[in-house]
Protein backbone atom coordinates (compact mmCIF):
# COMPACT_ATOMS: atom_id res chain seq x y z
CA UNK A 1 0.00 0.00 0.00
CA UNK A 2 1.32 3.44 -0.90
CA UNK A 3 2.04 6.16 1.66
CA UNK A 4 -0.78 8.27 0.20
CA UNK A 5 -3.27 5.39 0.63
CA UNK A 6 -2.28 5.01 4.28
CA UNK A 7 -2.70 8.74 4.86
CA UNK A 8 -6.13 8.67 3.21
CA UNK A 9 -7.37 5.77 5.34
CA UNK A 10 -6.00 7.30 8.55
CA UNK A 11 -7.58 10.70 7.82
CA UNK A 12 -10.96 9.12 7.04
CA UNK A 13 -10.70 6.95 10.17
CA UNK A 14 -9.99 9.96 12.39
CA UNK A 15 -12.89 11.85 10.81
CA UNK A 16 -15.25 8.92 11.42
CA UNK A 17 -14.11 8.49 15.03
CA UNK A 18 -14.69 12.19 15.74
CA UNK A 19 -17.99 12.27 13.86
CA UNK A 20 -19.21 9.18 15.72
CA UNK A 21 -19.16 11.24 18.93
CA UNK A 22 -20.82 14.24 17.26
CA UNK A 23 -22.89 14.52 14.08
CA UNK A 24 -21.91 12.30 11.17
CA UNK A 25 -22.33 13.78 7.70
CA UNK A 26 -22.38 11.24 4.87
CA UNK A 27 -21.82 14.02 2.32
CA UNK A 28 -18.50 14.95 3.92
CA UNK A 29 -17.31 11.35 3.68
CA UNK A 30 -18.31 11.12 0.01
CA UNK A 31 -16.54 14.41 -0.74
CA UNK A 32 -13.36 13.18 1.01
CA UNK A 33 -13.41 9.97 -1.02
CA UNK A 34 -14.03 11.84 -4.27
CA UNK A 35 -11.23 14.33 -3.64
CA UNK A 36 -8.81 11.54 -2.70
CA UNK A 37 -9.65 9.58 -5.86
CA UNK A 38 -9.07 12.62 -8.08
CA UNK A 39 -6.01 13.90 -6.24
CA UNK A 40 -4.13 10.58 -6.01
CA UNK A 41 -5.58 8.92 -9.17
CA UNK A 42 -6.98 6.01 -7.15
CA UNK A 43 -9.22 3.53 -8.98
CA UNK A 44 -12.95 4.10 -8.47
CA UNK A 45 -13.23 0.50 -7.25
CA UNK A 46 -11.42 1.53 -4.06
CA UNK A 47 -14.75 2.45 -2.43
CA UNK A 48 -15.93 -1.15 -2.96
CA UNK A 49 -12.96 -2.84 -1.26
CA UNK A 50 -14.43 -5.24 1.29
CA UNK A 51 -11.93 -4.70 4.13
CA UNK A 52 -12.05 -0.93 3.75
CA UNK A 53 -15.84 -1.04 4.04
CA UNK A 54 -15.59 -3.25 7.13
CA UNK A 55 -13.24 -0.74 8.76
CA UNK A 56 -15.51 2.21 7.96
CA UNK A 57 -18.55 0.39 9.36
CA UNK A 58 -16.61 -0.45 12.53
CA UNK A 59 -15.55 3.16 13.03
CA UNK A 60 -19.03 4.50 12.42
CA UNK A 61 -22.09 2.24 11.92
CA UNK A 62 -23.96 5.15 10.30
CA UNK A 63 -21.78 4.97 7.18
CA UNK A 64 -23.72 4.28 3.99
CA UNK A 65 -21.35 2.62 1.53
CA UNK A 66 -21.17 4.00 -1.99
CA UNK A 67 -20.20 2.31 -5.26
CA UNK A 68 -17.79 3.20 -8.04
CA UNK A 69 -20.79 4.44 -10.05
CA UNK A 70 -22.03 6.87 -7.39
CA UNK A 71 -18.86 8.15 -5.72
CA UNK A 72 -18.11 10.81 -8.35
CA UNK A 73 -20.84 13.12 -9.59
CA UNK A 74 -20.27 15.55 -12.40
CA UNK A 75 -20.87 18.54 -10.12
CA UNK A 76 -18.31 17.29 -7.59
CA UNK A 77 -15.67 16.81 -10.28
CA UNK A 78 -16.45 20.26 -11.69
CA UNK A 79 -16.03 21.95 -8.30
CA UNK A 80 -12.72 20.16 -7.73
CA UNK A 81 -11.32 20.98 -11.19
CA UNK A 82 -12.47 24.61 -11.32
CA UNK A 83 -10.93 25.10 -7.88
CA UNK A 84 -7.55 23.91 -9.20
CA UNK A 85 -7.86 26.04 -12.34
CA UNK A 86 -8.47 29.17 -10.28
CA UNK A 87 -5.77 28.27 -7.76
CA UNK A 88 -3.21 27.93 -10.57
CA UNK A 89 -4.56 30.98 -12.49
CA UNK A 90 -5.33 28.99 -15.62
CA UNK A 91 -8.63 30.69 -16.48
CA UNK A 92 -7.16 32.30 -19.62
CA UNK A 93 -4.59 29.64 -20.39
CA UNK A 94 -6.70 26.50 -20.86
CA UNK A 95 -7.52 25.65 -24.46
CA UNK A 96 -9.00 22.13 -24.22
CA UNK A 97 -9.59 19.24 -21.84
CA UNK A 98 -9.29 15.51 -22.44
CA UNK A 99 -11.31 13.04 -20.39
CA UNK A 100 -13.13 9.74 -20.80
CA UNK A 101 -16.74 9.34 -21.95
CA UNK A 102 -18.45 8.87 -18.57
CA UNK A 103 -21.64 10.86 -18.05
CA UNK A 104 -20.16 12.62 -15.02
CA UNK A 105 -17.30 13.89 -17.18
CA UNK A 106 -19.75 15.30 -19.74
CA UNK A 107 -21.50 17.24 -16.96
CA UNK A 108 -18.17 18.56 -15.67
CA UNK A 109 -16.93 19.63 -19.11
CA UNK A 110 -20.23 21.36 -19.99
CA UNK A 111 -20.04 23.50 -16.85
CA UNK A 112 -16.35 24.24 -17.36
CA UNK A 113 -16.94 25.26 -20.97
CA UNK A 114 -19.62 27.70 -19.84
CA UNK A 115 -17.22 29.16 -17.26
CA UNK A 116 -14.42 29.58 -19.79
CA UNK A 117 -16.76 31.36 -22.20
CA UNK A 118 -17.64 33.77 -19.39
CA UNK A 119 -13.92 34.25 -18.68
CA UNK A 120 -13.56 35.41 -22.28
CA UNK A 121 -11.50 32.35 -23.20
CA UNK A 122 -13.32 30.97 -26.22
CA UNK A 123 -11.01 30.00 -29.10
CA UNK A 124 -13.04 28.72 -32.04
CA UNK A 125 -16.15 29.39 -29.88
CA UNK A 126 -15.15 26.50 -27.61
CA UNK A 127 -15.64 23.89 -30.36
CA UNK A 128 -12.46 22.05 -29.42
CA UNK A 129 -12.72 22.39 -25.66
CA UNK A 130 -13.87 18.82 -24.99
CA UNK A 131 -11.43 16.35 -26.60
CA UNK A 132 -12.50 12.81 -25.86
CA UNK A 133 -9.93 10.28 -24.69
CA UNK A 134 -8.62 8.20 -27.60
CA UNK A 135 -7.31 5.47 -25.27
CA UNK A 136 -10.75 5.09 -23.70
CA UNK A 137 -12.46 4.88 -27.09
CA UNK A 138 -9.89 2.33 -28.29
CA UNK A 139 -10.61 0.33 -25.13
CA UNK A 140 -14.34 0.26 -26.01
CA UNK A 141 -13.56 -0.86 -29.56
CA UNK A 142 -11.27 -3.73 -28.55
CA UNK A 143 -13.52 -4.81 -25.65
CA UNK A 144 -16.32 -5.36 -28.15
CA UNK A 145 -14.03 -7.36 -30.45
CA UNK A 146 -12.81 -9.60 -27.64
CA UNK A 147 -16.36 -10.79 -27.00
CA UNK A 148 -15.81 -13.07 -30.01
CA UNK A 149 -13.53 -15.22 -27.83
CA UNK A 150 -15.30 -14.39 -24.57
CA UNK A 151 -15.69 -18.07 -23.63
CA UNK A 152 -11.95 -18.71 -23.93
CA UNK A 153 -11.13 -15.56 -21.97
CA UNK A 154 -13.51 -16.54 -19.17
CA UNK A 155 -11.97 -20.02 -18.96
CA UNK A 156 -8.42 -18.67 -18.81
CA UNK A 157 -9.39 -16.08 -16.20
CA UNK A 158 -10.91 -18.79 -14.00
CA UNK A 159 -7.91 -21.06 -14.63
CA UNK A 160 -5.38 -18.41 -13.61
CA UNK A 161 -7.41 -17.43 -10.56
CA UNK A 162 -7.72 -21.11 -9.55
CA UNK A 163 -3.96 -21.63 -9.75
CA UNK A 164 -2.68 -18.42 -8.14
CA UNK A 165 -5.26 -18.55 -5.34
CA UNK A 166 -3.50 -21.48 -3.67
CA UNK A 167 0.19 -21.91 -2.80
CA UNK A 168 -0.13 -25.67 -3.20
CA UNK A 169 -1.68 -25.39 -6.67
CA UNK A 170 0.91 -22.77 -7.62
CA UNK A 171 3.70 -25.19 -6.67
CA UNK A 172 2.01 -27.91 -8.73
CA UNK A 173 1.79 -25.57 -11.71
CA UNK A 174 5.47 -24.63 -11.41
CA UNK A 175 6.37 -28.32 -11.39
CA UNK A 176 4.19 -28.81 -14.49
CA UNK A 177 6.02 -25.91 -16.17
CA UNK A 178 9.34 -27.60 -15.38
CA UNK A 179 8.19 -31.08 -16.49
CA UNK A 180 6.61 -29.87 -19.72
CA UNK A 181 9.84 -28.09 -20.72
CA UNK A 182 7.86 -25.16 -22.13
CA UNK A 183 10.52 -22.65 -20.98
CA UNK A 184 7.87 -20.66 -19.13
CA UNK A 185 9.53 -18.18 -16.76
CA UNK A 186 7.73 -15.87 -14.35
CA UNK A 187 4.14 -15.91 -13.17
CA UNK A 188 0.69 -16.14 -14.68
CA UNK A 189 -1.19 -12.84 -14.91
CA UNK A 190 -4.76 -12.27 -13.77
CA UNK A 191 -6.52 -9.52 -15.69
CA UNK A 192 -8.83 -6.68 -14.78
CA UNK A 193 -11.96 -7.37 -16.94
CA UNK A 194 -12.64 -3.67 -17.60
CA UNK A 195 -9.14 -3.08 -19.03
CA UNK A 196 -8.72 -4.99 -22.25
CA UNK A 197 -4.94 -4.53 -22.37
CA UNK A 198 -4.60 -6.41 -19.07
CA UNK A 199 -6.71 -9.20 -20.63
CA UNK A 200 -4.37 -9.23 -23.62
CA UNK A 201 -1.36 -9.61 -21.31
CA UNK A 202 -3.13 -12.44 -19.47
CA UNK A 203 -3.76 -14.25 -22.78
CA UNK A 204 -0.18 -13.69 -23.88
CA UNK A 205 1.24 -15.15 -20.65
CA UNK A 206 -1.20 -18.07 -20.74
CA UNK A 207 -0.18 -18.83 -24.30
CA UNK A 208 3.47 -18.96 -23.23
CA UNK A 209 2.45 -21.39 -20.48
CA UNK A 210 0.13 -23.48 -22.68
CA UNK A 211 1.99 -26.79 -22.23
CA UNK A 212 2.19 -26.29 -18.47
CA UNK A 213 -1.55 -25.50 -18.26
CA UNK A 214 -2.43 -28.59 -20.33
CA UNK A 215 -0.30 -30.77 -18.05
CA UNK A 216 -1.77 -29.11 -14.93
CA UNK A 217 -5.27 -30.04 -16.13
CA UNK A 218 -4.18 -33.70 -16.22
CA UNK A 219 -2.47 -33.62 -12.82
CA UNK A 220 -5.20 -31.73 -10.92
CA UNK A 221 -8.46 -33.68 -11.05
CA UNK A 222 -10.43 -30.68 -9.67
CA UNK A 223 -9.36 -28.37 -12.49
CA UNK A 224 -12.42 -27.57 -14.65
CA UNK A 225 -11.16 -24.77 -16.87
CA UNK A 226 -9.29 -26.56 -19.67
CA UNK A 227 -9.40 -24.98 -23.13
CA UNK A 228 -10.16 -27.11 -26.15
CA UNK A 229 -7.64 -27.31 -28.98
CA UNK A 230 -9.89 -25.00 -31.06
CA UNK A 231 -9.98 -22.43 -28.25
CA UNK A 232 -6.19 -22.53 -27.89
CA UNK A 233 -5.90 -22.01 -31.65
CA UNK A 234 -8.15 -18.95 -31.46
CA UNK A 235 -6.05 -17.47 -28.64
CA UNK A 236 -2.89 -18.23 -30.63
CA UNK A 237 -4.15 -16.16 -33.58
CA UNK A 238 -5.83 -13.41 -31.53
CA UNK A 239 -2.75 -12.45 -29.47
CA UNK A 240 -0.60 -11.30 -32.43
CA UNK A 241 -3.62 -9.47 -33.84
CA UNK A 242 -4.17 -7.56 -30.58
CA UNK A 243 -0.48 -6.78 -30.02
CA UNK A 244 -0.39 -3.55 -32.09
CA UNK A 245 -3.58 -2.30 -30.38
CA UNK A 246 -1.87 -2.81 -27.03
CA UNK A 247 1.11 -0.75 -28.18
CA UNK A 248 -1.14 2.06 -29.48
CA UNK A 249 -3.12 2.09 -26.22
CA UNK A 250 0.10 2.52 -24.25
CA UNK A 251 1.17 5.30 -26.62
CA UNK A 252 -2.14 7.16 -26.20
CA UNK A 253 -1.93 6.77 -22.41
CA UNK A 254 1.40 8.52 -21.86
CA UNK A 255 1.43 11.10 -19.08
CA UNK A 256 4.65 13.05 -19.33
CA UNK A 257 4.60 14.35 -22.90
CA UNK A 258 1.86 15.43 -25.35
CA UNK A 259 0.43 12.67 -27.54
CA UNK A 260 -1.80 14.73 -29.85
CA UNK A 261 0.84 14.76 -32.61
CA UNK A 262 0.85 10.94 -32.54
CA UNK A 263 -2.92 10.61 -32.76
CA UNK A 264 -3.72 10.69 -36.47
CA UNK A 265 -0.91 8.43 -37.65
CA UNK A 266 -2.12 5.79 -35.20
CA UNK A 267 -5.75 6.23 -36.27
CA UNK A 268 -4.57 5.29 -39.76
CA UNK A 269 -2.67 2.32 -38.30
CA UNK A 270 -5.81 1.14 -36.46
CA UNK A 271 -7.91 1.40 -39.60
CA UNK A 272 -5.34 -0.57 -41.60
CA UNK A 273 -5.17 -3.32 -38.96
CA UNK A 274 -8.95 -3.64 -38.88
CA UNK A 275 -9.34 -3.70 -42.66
CA UNK A 276 -6.66 -6.38 -42.95
CA UNK A 277 -8.25 -8.35 -40.12
CA UNK A 278 -11.65 -8.09 -41.78
CA UNK A 279 -10.20 -10.06 -44.71
CA UNK A 280 -8.28 -12.55 -42.55
CA UNK A 281 -8.49 -16.25 -43.37
CA UNK A 282 -9.03 -17.20 -39.70
CA UNK A 283 -12.71 -16.95 -38.82
CA UNK A 284 -12.25 -15.68 -35.24
CA UNK A 285 -9.97 -12.85 -36.40
CA UNK A 286 -12.38 -11.95 -39.19
CA UNK A 287 -15.35 -11.78 -36.81
CA UNK A 288 -13.37 -9.77 -34.27
CA UNK A 289 -12.11 -7.28 -36.84
CA UNK A 290 -15.58 -6.89 -38.36
CA UNK A 291 -17.27 -5.82 -35.11
CA UNK A 292 -14.27 -3.67 -34.17
CA UNK A 293 -14.33 -1.88 -37.54
CA UNK A 294 -18.03 -1.13 -37.15
CA UNK A 295 -17.42 0.30 -33.67
CA UNK A 296 -14.39 2.21 -34.99
CA UNK A 297 -16.59 3.94 -37.55
CA UNK A 298 -19.13 4.95 -34.89
CA UNK A 299 -16.83 6.08 -32.08
CA UNK A 300 -13.46 7.26 -33.29
CA UNK A 301 -14.90 9.92 -35.56
CA UNK A 302 -16.56 11.60 -32.58
CA UNK A 303 -13.14 12.90 -31.56
CA UNK A 304 -12.69 16.52 -32.62
CA UNK A 305 -8.94 16.04 -32.84
CA UNK A 306 -9.16 14.76 -36.41
CA UNK A 307 -9.99 18.27 -37.63
CA UNK A 308 -6.67 19.64 -36.48
CA UNK A 309 -4.81 17.71 -39.14
CA UNK A 310 -6.43 19.82 -41.84
CA UNK A 311 -3.94 22.46 -40.67
CA UNK A 312 -0.97 20.11 -41.05
CA UNK A 313 0.24 19.65 -44.65
CA UNK A 314 1.79 16.27 -43.77
CA UNK A 315 -1.59 14.76 -42.93
CA UNK A 316 -4.10 16.71 -45.02
CA UNK A 317 -4.14 14.26 -47.93
CA UNK A 318 -4.29 11.23 -45.62
CA UNK A 319 -7.11 12.86 -43.69
CA UNK A 320 -9.29 13.28 -46.76
CA UNK A 321 -8.49 9.75 -47.92
CA UNK A 322 -9.52 8.38 -44.53
CA UNK A 323 -12.78 10.33 -44.62
CA UNK A 324 -13.42 9.08 -48.17
CA UNK A 325 -12.86 5.44 -47.17
CA UNK A 326 -15.15 5.93 -44.17
CA UNK A 327 -17.90 7.39 -46.40
CA UNK A 328 -17.45 4.58 -48.95
CA UNK A 329 -17.78 1.83 -46.35
CA UNK A 330 -20.83 3.56 -44.91
CA UNK A 331 -22.52 3.85 -48.32
CA UNK A 332 -21.83 0.15 -49.11
CA UNK A 333 -23.41 -0.80 -45.80
CA UNK A 334 -26.66 0.95 -46.73
CA UNK A 335 -26.87 -0.52 -50.25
Amino acid sequence: MSRESVRLIVSIAITLIISHATNFDQRVLIRMFAEAIMYHSYPYSMVEHVKLREMLSYLNPQVIHVTRNTILRGVDIYLFVIGLIKEWSLERKTFSMTCDNAGAMDVMVTRLKSDFLSFGTKPVAGCFFHVRCSAHILNLIVQLGMKVIDKSILKLREAVNYIVDSDARLCTFEKCASDSKCNFVGKLRLDCPTRWNSTYLMLKRALEAKDALVLFAIVDSSFEFSLTSEEWTSVQFVCPFLGPFHSITELFSRLYYPTSKLYFANVLAIEKLLVLGNNHEVDSIKKMASVMLEKFEKLLYLIHGTRWFLLDQRYRSSMFQLKWRHASRKSRTHL
